[in-house]
């Protein structure tokens, strides 16, 4: 097994699936909503993947065409070459890839030194394709694809990783985001692969309401497996602090709650209420929990998308304008 699917069996990270339509930029131009859209040297700099700590994507990019790569974290990868960057859409073309391995020494990760990588899988892709939605002195938001860490599908059962990311440039300690407040304000809708409602959010006043939807795979009392749709749904209220969404909230319901096991028939009982696939909302709330806890979120609108971050998720879930 190559270093590589070591790496990939114990991160487990799944695919992230959701494509968007590549935006078309044109140089320090707005857009309709008056975002300031990007020119060739706005992407220039080091930037760190916010909000993931195993696997943090660094990138580099020089004034003279070059670039370096890293999958930071406990990866050990990185890789280096040329770039060109052209209607807000990065080409990377690798020329070097380089590894360095990692041990423990009293209970703290050692890594050794950067060896230049001879034996590469010729499946392994040799570019990285991201797209720029906003980049920002503080922070970029891009989309990038597979490349030999995420790698596209093939025969091994790989999967393309795509998906949005915040990039926070490292002369920064977090992102200013600064974005009229208004333009948060409506009713946000994101949906699956399959182009189903998957994700709501409601923004009236000072309110705060959001659904989460997803399936669940429960076996019946006849031993048939079925799919039942079940959604969570938290409302609150919200603030802008420091270019920060923050989410104060006082409710939690969810549609189902796991009732425990049998062991006669190997089942896991659940008690699951019926939910409406075009608002999310359930017939009955199984579970509700009235509390007080505190979201912090970076969110950034660009041409009717809503890019939704929590401080803790590795990358940002994109809501469209209903």
């Amino acid at each position: 097994m190559s270093k590589f699917e070591r790496i990939i069996c114990k991160s487990g990270i799944l695919a992230i699936v959701g494509l968007l339509t590549v935006l078309s930029f044109s140089s320090c131009s707005k857009d309709d909503d008056e975002n300031v859209l990007t020119d060739n040297s706005a992407i220039l700099g080091t930037w760190r993947m916010i909000g993931e700590e195993y696997h943090p994507a660094i990138a580099t990019f020089k004034s003279n065409g070059e670039y370096e790569w890293e999958w930071g974290g406990i990866t050990g990868l990185k890789d280096n070459g040329t770039y060109t960057y052209k209607d807000g859409v990065i080409t990377m073309t690798m020329k070097e890839r380089w590894e360095r391995d990692m041990d423990w020494v009293d209970g703290e990760r050692v890594f050794g030194e950067w060896q230049k990588m001879t034996e590469i899988s010729p499946e392994d892709p040799t570019t990285r394709v991201c797209t720029v939605y906003t980049a920002q002195e503080s922070f970029l938001i891009w989309n990038f694809g597979g490349d030999y860490f995420y790698r596209p599908y093939n025969e091994h059962g790989y999967t393309e990783y795509n998906a949005v990311i915040f990039m926070l440039n490292d002369k920064f300690q977090e992102p200013n985001i600064n974005i009229d407040e208004n333009l948060v304000k409506g009713e946000w809708i994101s949906t699956d692969s399959e182009g189903k409602l998957d994700g709501r959010i409601i923004i009236e006043g000072n309110n705060y309401t959001a659904y989460s939807a997803y399936p669940l795979n429960i076996m019946d009392e006849s031993g048939e497996w079925i799919e039942v749709l079940t959604s969570n749904k938290t409302t609150g209220t919200y603030r802008f602090d420091r270019g920060f969404f923050i989410v104060n909230v006082s409710k939690y319901e969810c549609s189902s709650e796991y009732k425990g096991y049998d062991r006669e028939t190997g089942r896991s009982i659940y008690e699951y209420s019926t939910v409406n696939p075009t608002t999310l909302e359930a017939e009955r709330w199984i579970t509700s929990e009235t509390i007080e806890s505190m979201e912090q979120i970076m969110v950034y609108v660009y041409n009717n998308r809503l890019f939704f971050q929590k401080q803790y998720d590795r990358e940002a879930k994109v809501y469209k304008k209903k």
